[in-house]
């Protein structure tokens, strides 16, 4: 008993600065970063300190490990990344600065006193960052099903501003589900377990329907179907069941689809308190104008947007109505290939102070992919770090879940969630983890593999 209100402390502990920074970023995205950058910046410093506190101050029992070892192949990238961010900083100061410090001071520091736990303890506080995703998200679904109501004329944007940014953050939340469906099949937990998860699957997805963010749609489709095949063959090799886990999610899935969608649609429009920002934005079908809405950040919200618009094709239709009429790949992509082109050109040895840039006459806020923001920010060198460090993540963590898929309830999560923000980072500029929960869990990723796989892991 004593053990178990220790572990329930621990948990808690943990729980307050994860549950902090994921309401910080939700703040950010709502009012925009531009509105207090430095002021967020100190909130996100201060829950980073205090979640490096926590990390040290917990009992000895709790850190096993003697000595701080990192894989020296991931290290080295990674502080070769914040060593050309940092040069970029100092010489060509920047509107949202320091996010190198942040990187080497905060995440860093925060790998070293990780570094001492054992391999139980790191895969238990990852299992509690999981707890806290999930949690978070039911917290937030409560509130879209209350007070932020959905119609046909426009797309779903969630507790966001922003369609686009409301589909990032579902991917997240879809990669923690995985990791959790995929240990429990692995594990061959009680079929109920199963059907649980599987529920908030199908509220996650009416939620990501909705939305009809495609880089979303493809991203969940990706790593959906990789982690699929990963458990059909360690399933079968093992002689184990799978078939009666897939049809529970797919039944409860479905239910639960359905059921959000009634509920979204009814219980806001019955309470008749929705929740309104000042940003809320109108997300149209029409390409042009989704063109104008997702990579452009200066039209203002229309005073009803709600009352001037027609009629809207469903979601999933307007992810096919892209390619009709003989669509260009730059109408296909939003008009992202000027914007790519328009941002290449300005490329250098030192980077820029502001993120966007003007095209045509019109501001872009960002490059809409993580390579050309990092090489246009930072500066050439820092692309060719952060692409390298890209690649060894995507391999370490394919590595760290073959070989614990069995042994950690984590082990899915590093992979699943660095392959899933890079595929949305081809589309869209994700690097700060002050407003991004899929950057802020990139960088834990990145550190949880550093301090795993190291040479003490073979001798195991």
């Amino acid at each position: 008993m004593k053990n178990f209100k220790i572990n329930m402390m621990h948990t808690l502990a943990f729980l307050i600065p994860f549950w902090g920074i994921m309401l910080l970023e939700l703040v950010v995205r709502v009012k925009a970063i531009k509105d207090d950058y430095v002021a967020y910046s100190v909130i996100f410093i201060i829950l980073m300190l205090i979640l490096i506190a926590i990390s040290y101050i917990l009992p000895h029992k709790y850190r096993q490990k003697k000595k701080m070892r990192f894989n020296p192949i991931l290290f080295i990238s990674w502080l070769a990344l914040i060593a050309f961010m940092l040069y970029s900083d100092i010489v060509v100061p920047k509107n949202y600065c320091w996010l190198s410090l942040i990187l080497l001071i905060l995440f860093t520091g925060l790998f070293f006193v990780w570094s001492r736990y054992d391999n139980t303890n790191q895969d238990r506080l990852f299992s509690i960052l999981l707890f806290a995703i999930e949690t978070g998200f039911l917290f937030t679904s409560v509130a879209c099903f209350l007070f932020r109501p959905y119609t046909a004329e426009i797309r779903y944007s969630g507790l966001s501003a922003n369609p686009n940014v409301y589909g990032l953050y579902i991917i997240t939340v879809w990669t923690c589900l995985l990791t959790k469906l995929d240990y429990a099949i692995g594990k061959l937990s009680d079929i109920k377990k199963v059907a649980i998860i599987s529920l908030e699957f199908g509220m996650a997805a009416m939620f990501l329907y909705l939305t009809a963010a495609r880089t979303a749609f493809l991203t969940v489709g990706i790593i959906s179907l990789i982690l699929f095949i990963f458990r059909l063959i360690y399933t079968r090799r093992a002689g184990k069941p799978f078939l009666k886990y897939v049809v529970t999610l797919a039944v409860c899935m479905t239910v639960s689809f359905f059921a959000s969608y009634l509920a979204l649609s009814t219980l806001p429009k019955m309470i008749n308190k929705p929740i309104v920002y000042e940003r809320d934005r109108l997300f149209t079908a029409n390409l042009g104008t989704v063109c104008h809405a997702a990579a452009v950040d200066t039209a203002e919200p229309p005073n009803n947007p709600i009352t001037q618009l027609k009629e809207e094709p469903s979601p999933v239709s307007r992810l096919f109505d892209a390619f009709k009429d003989g669509a260009s790949l730059d109408s296909l992509l939003n008009g992202r290939i000027s914007i790519y082109k328009s941002y290449i050109s300005k490329l250098d040895n030192d980077g820029h102070k502001k993120y966007g840039r003007k095209i045509d006459g019109t501001f872009v806020v960002h490059a809409h992919n993580n390579v050309i923001q990092v090489a246009y920010t930072y500066g050439k060198g820092a692309a060719v770090a952060y692409v390298v460090l890209s690649v060894l993540s995507i391999i370490l963590g394919i590595y760290h879940y073959i070989k614990c898929h069995d042994k950690r309830k984590t082990a899915a999560f590093p992979m699943l969630l660095i392959i899933a923000f890079h595929i949305s980072s081809l589309t869209e500029s994700i690097l700060m983890p002050i407003q991004s929960l899929l950057a802020f869990c990139f960088y834990l990723c990145i550190g949880y593999l550093m301090i795993a796989h190291t040479p003490r892991l073979k001798r195991r």
